[in-house]
């Protein structure tokens, strides 16, 4: 399914980050050293960052063929960004979209394979409804503050990954995390801001060349 995410996207100049259980689907699009896919800038050179999250089973590989980078998280690529995002030194760290509830009764936005996947069942024999009392016999239900509301719907998982978040920030204390997901979840030690003030404040046109730099 997270294949279809990269559907008529241009990805010439996209580099990807991923786990070594990534689909293989997803690593051909990006190509490899010798591939249709490698960088147009750098003839033969991956477009692919290769890491790991510390799977057993990748751990055991590893120890056979090479070490590729550990990149922590909590089982969401969501967490995964974040632990990149502070590899990469970013300050402040902006969340866009991490709502960790499922608002609408969606789990994921509306144009998303998962999503899709789930309108696809639809029939006059299984309503919307039936596809909401489904979900919530098959997830732990529970409620938690919001940004904005008193309480905002979602499951255990997402609560987890809600406290992994909380922890890394709270040993961050000199760096800046603004929430600009305009809804969801409250994630303490956060500056709750709309994106476009965000955009505004944090998002200047690029100065420097980064595209070279990653080639």
């Amino acid at each position: 399914i997270n294949c279809t995410h990269y559907a008529g996207v241009n990805l010439e100049q996209t580099y990807l980050v991923g786990d070594t259980v990534s689909h293989p689907d997803i690593l051909n699009k990006f190509g490899n050293p010798a591939g249709p896919g490698a960088s147009p800038a750098v003839p033969g050179a991956s477009r692919i960052f290769v890491c790991t999250s510390g799977h057993p089973l990748n751990v055991f590989l590893e120890d056979t063929v090479e070490n590729k980078g550990f990149l922590a998280g909590s089982g969401s690529v969501a967490t995964s960004c974040f632990a990149l995002a502070l590899l990469m030194g970013c300050d402040p760290v902006i969340f866009v979209g991490q709502d960790l509830a499922y608002s609408g009764w969606r789990t994921h936005t509306k144009i998303s394979g998962y999503q899709q996947m789930s309108w696809n069942k639809l029939n006059r024999f299984l309503t919307l409804a039936d596809l909401v009392i489904e979900f919530k016999s098959l997830h732990r239900e529970t409620t938690v503050k919001g940004n904005y509301e008193a309480a905002v719907p979602t499951w255990r998982i997402m609560t987890r990954w809600k406290t992994w978040l909380e922890d890394r920030i709270g040993e961050m204390p000199d760096r800046r995390f603004i929430n600009a997901t305009e809804g969801g979840a409250l994630i303490p030690n956060t500056d709750i801001a709309t994106l476009r003030q965000t955009v505004a404040d944090y998002c200047p046109p690029l100065a420097e060349p980064v595209m070279e730099r990653l080639e």
